[in-house]
């Protein structure tokens, strides 16, 4: 496999938002909150065309930021290194929209930190990553290659904002049909492909990690693993 983003490109196909979340739950967060905005990891731009605001959004997948720059003209977009990306910047953003992608700047911590020092007072970051909801079982931990300690519960990922002078305002956590839904549509739209392109050499691999992605969600993953979002302010002083 020589592109390294075709998977996700393949399973992200029919999905607007590349996460467990819709449209209502982003507006929901949001409602009010003005510009600039600043999307890392923006995906195909579903956020920033949600919020409607001047934006700029960065994302390493070519293929999501064309298709962001199509359904977005009146944004700016980067198909880099997120920490390159933000060196180039010429807006102050008054919106910070992180979703499922603190790994472009480090650990989810390393992110509130670094968010935290590019906004300015009174400005807002809706940041959203992976929780544990129950106790992972051993085998799924080892099928996703994780450590329980990695994740937090809700409460923890709420609060740890705090350290960096983030306060909590807002908050959504996927429910099981969201998740439903999106782990789906990431199974077929996979399957779809691989029906359609039996001859491509990726055809057998794909299908095999998505079944097993799909198996193991259904038994292990189900009420385990969430996903939740939190819009914080940072502090007037």
């Amino acid at each position: 496999m020589t592109d390294p983003y075709k998977y996700t490109t393949i399973a992200f196909a029919n999905r607007e938002f590349l996460g467990p979340y819709s449209r209502e739950a982003v507006l929901s967060l949001t409602q009010g909150l003005k510009g600039p905005v600043l999307d890392v990891g923006c995906g195909k731009g579903a956020v920033i065309r949600a919020i409607g605001q001047p934006a700029v959004g960065i994302d390493l997948n070519p293929s999501f930021v064309e298709a962001s720059a199509q359904e977005n003209p009146n944004a700016q977009f980067f198909a880099e290194d997120a920490k390159e990306a933000l060196g180039k910047l010429t807006i102050q953003p008054n919106l910070i929209v992180c979703l499922g992608a603190s790994q472009a700047i480090g650990t989810p911590e390393e992110a509130l930190a670094y968010f935290s020092k590019l906004l300015q007072p009174g400005g807002y970051l809706l940041f959203g990553d992976g929780i544990w909801e129950r106790t992972p079982s051993q085998e799924y931990l080892e099928f996703l290659g994780a450590k329980e300690e990695e994740m937090p519960s809700f409460d923890q990922f709420r609060d740890a904002g705090r350290a960096y002078g983030l306060d909590p305002l807002k908050s959504y956590v996927s429910s099981p049909q969201d998740w439903d839904s999106f782990e789906l549509s990431y199974y077929e739209s996979m399957i779809t492909w691989c029906d359609e392109h039996p001859e491509d050499p990726d055809a057998k691999p794909f299908r095999e990690r998505a079944s097993k992605w799909w198996e193991m969600y259904q038994r292990e993953g189900r009420g385990v693993l969430g996903f939740a979002i939190v819009l914080f302010k940072k502090a007037d002083f």
